[in-house]
């Protein structure tokens, strides 16, 4: 079986940034030997968690979910409604142009949908 799962961070809030890595370190733990593909879209305010100063606290948890293999994606759109410069962001993100019409495509892909 081919495990497919994006887990969608949308709002400012540290809790839930931080649940969402949870799940996906658990999801890494479990399936350690599976073929899995993970995502991590990052949409609307949320993108500010991953960008300057706010993103130290999550530091570890990203570098351990990016060397499991999670790709982070980061809506462009949100961005520049922010005004955050991609620059600032953590380092390997991907950048798309539209959060949510990726997630339909993920979706259309057979992506299952996590939402902490």
């Amino acid at each position: 079986m081919r495990y497919r799962a994006v887990i969608h961070i949308d709002l400012d809030d540290d809790l839930i940034l931080n649940l969402g890595l949870n799940y996906l370190g658990n999801t890494l733990d479990a399936l350690e030997e599976e073929d899995k593909e993970l995502i991590m879209l990052v949409t609307g305010p949320a993108v500010g968690l991953l960008s300057g100063d706010q993103m130290y606290m999550f530091m570890e948890k990203l570098r351990q979910i990016q060397a499991g293999g999670v790709r982070i994606l980061i809506c462009e759109k949100a961005l520049a409604l922010f005004e955050i410069p991609a620059e600032e962001l953590f380092a390997g993100c991907e950048l798309i142009p539209a959060g949510v019409v990726t997630l339909i495509e993920l979706q259309h892909e057979g992506f299952a949908y996590i939402k902490p």
